[in-house]
């Protein structure tokens, strides 16, 4: 992953590092996600991926109707006068198609 922070005078190329740390597993079995990641991604859940060789973890939103609410911002369905009037057209083809094989059997 790399980005381009923006200087007046030049541009700088920046490499973004994954954090990594070593943490340990608890006799039950759980981790401890850092304070800093927590903060970080704003969030109490995550979702654990076994990927075999190695695990994944991703954070889940605490309200994921309110996360997906913004996603479909830019989807903007037809409005019953613009399904009316598309109608309207294809009926009108229909129709045209209708009376031009009529005229072409006579």
């Amino acid at each position: 992953m790399q980005e381009q922070l923006f200087n007046a005078t030049r541009v700088l190329p920046c490499i973004r590092l994954p954090l990594m740390k070593t943490i340990p597993i608890s006799s039950g079995g759980q981790v401890s996600i850092p304070a800093s990641v927590r903060r970080r991604w704003g969030t109490r859940r995550v979702r654990l991926i076994d990927r075999g060789d190695e695990i994944a973890i991703q954070p889940v939103p605490d309200d994921p109707i309110a996360a997906a609410a913004g996603s479909l911002a830019a989807y903007r369905a037809p409005g019953t006068d613009e399904i009316r009037a598309q109608l309207r057209e294809e009926e009108a083809l229909a129709e045209e198609h209708r009376h031009g094989q009529a005229a072409a059997r006579s």
